[in-house]
């Protein structure tokens, strides 16, 4: 499978770029229940497989990035420690603490709607 390259784009961090590979296919999505359009859109641009953490778990390892609803640092920062580009749907910045330093520009974006996801021109 040829997989392709979103540019993701919010009101903190980024821009993040997230292309799935063979090894890393997930759109892994952690919000409320389903699938956020943000994690749909990255998805159909980029071929990657949409999955809802909260019905079936994935290893960090496995996921291209993670999309998120997070409105504290826990969540926001566990994922790029892990090494995973993370996207938030909700507008939340580095605090400085310990966890927040893993809040990179190139792993972490937030305040991100589906509009700000786009195509990267091979």
């Amino acid at each position: 499978m040829e997989y392709k390259t979103a540019k993701i784009v919010g009101t903190y961090g980024g821009p993040v770029f997230v292309t799935p590979t063979e090894a890393k296919p997930y759109i892994a999505c952690l919000v409320g229940g389903g699938i956020d359009p943000v994690a749909k859109k990255i998805a159909e641009l980029t071929g990657g497989q949409t999955v809802d953490l909260m019905k079936k778990g994935i290893v960090a390892k496995q996921m291209a990035c993670v999309v998120t609803d997070c409105g504290g640092t826990a969540r926001c920062a566990m994922y790029p420690s892990l090494g995973v580009k993370t996207i938030n749907t909700i507008a939340v910045s580095n605090k400085g603490n310990l966890l927040g330093k893993a809040m990179t520009p190139d792993m972490y974006v937030s305040g991100v709607t589906p509009d700000n996801v786009t195509l990267v021109d091979s």
